[in-house]
């Protein structure tokens, strides 16, 4: 897809913030794109890995990459994990999750589509900075793409714990529809 095509579809779900009772504010949803059905993506696969050269982090600076990552790396594996996927090496692994996580103005949509093949959506020229999560899950033996999926949202300034769950509701978004191994 365009960036312009992009662009024209996440238009539509970017809202304004919008204000409650007092002056609080309600944080806009988080915007998606999907690439198709993750359940048949992941028809046949049991074991996942996190991809070992496709975990992209993009941030201030002075800000702390690899927290940032291990936060990422950690909602990825438990997600899986308790949907009954093993989390293996990479090179035992029937897929490998890649993922680019960033702010607007330092990953721009056009680097990742690039990388990924999908975009974020993430410069809609509203003003609003925006946090963008983008995850491909690859067939490890080919090296194909089976799914991508982006969000973005709102970027704020938060504390360690409310950006974990942000991050841990991102994936939970972005990992809807994952089908569930039996145990």
């Amino acid at each position: 897809m365009t960036r312009a095509l992009l662009i024209a579809l996440l238009m539509p779900l970017a809202s304004n913030f919008s204000s409650c009772a007092a002056t609080e504010k309600e944080p806009e949803p988080i915007s998606l794109i999907r690439s198709g059905s993750l359940a048949v993506a992941m028809h046949g696969v049991a074991r996942v890995a996190l991809h070992p050269r496709g975990r992209l982090v993009r941030i201030e600076e002075g800000k702390d990459a690899d927290s940032l990552r291990m936060s990422v790396d950690s909602a990825v594996t438990e997600h899986f994990r308790d949907y009954g996927y093993v989390i293996v090496g990479p090179d035992r692994a029937d897929v490998l999750v890649a993922y680019a996580v960033g702010v607007t103005g330092q990953l721009d949509d056009a680097a990742l589509e690039r990388a990924f093949g999908v975009a974020a959506g993430m410069d809609l020229g509203d003003g609003v900075q925006r946090g963008a999560l983008v995850m491909t899950i690859v067939n490890r033996r080919t090296g194909l793409s089976r799914w991508r999926a982006s969000a973005s949202a709102p970027a704020e300034n938060l504390p360690v714990a409310e950006r974990d769950s942000a991050i841990q509701g991102a994936v939970a978004e972005l990992l809807r529809g994952l089908p569930k191994i039996p145990r």
